[in-house]
């Protein structure tokens, strides 16, 4: 709870902000954790998060990072750079299907980028909006 209170508030003084015209939008957020865990797996401590999005209509494009600040070297934590871009797009007036791809870099040598396709449904229900992706 003491991590996810102090990364909200880093990330509120740090500089999330947004900004929209007409159909066009564009966001920004920096946070940090004390812990960086991908699906199940711890891969960092301290990190950094900085985040930029574009969107327009329903499709939108983003990047975002994790730069740990400690143990950075190749048998250690490394940065990781994840480019996404995809289409959201209402299928009645509480269902949306999203159809995307995610691109992970790591900018050292011995790394390997991956290439991810997603695709998602997700429910408006009163108080509660499940997603299936």
């Amino acid at each position: 709870m003491k991590k996810t209170l102090a990364t909200l508030a880093l990330a509120t003084v740090l500089g999330a902000g947004s900004a929209s015209y007409a159909a066009f939008t564009l966001s920004s957020d920096l946070t940090f954790g004390s812990e960086y865990v991908f699906r199940g797996i711890k891969l960092a401590d301290n990190t950094f998060h900085p985040s930029v999005e574009a969107g327009f209509d329903n499709f939108y494009i983003g990047i975002w990072g994790a730069l740990p600040t400690e143990k950075r070297s190749s048998m250690g934590y490394i940065d990781e750079w994840d480019a996404y871009a995809g289409y959201s797009f209402s299928l009645s007036d509480n269902l949306s299907l999203d159809i995307g791809a995610t691109y992970y870099y790591y900018p050292i040598d011995d790394a390997e980028d991956t290439f991810e396709p997603y695709i998602g449904l997700s429910w408006d229900l009163d108080n509660w909006s499940p997603a299936l992706y």
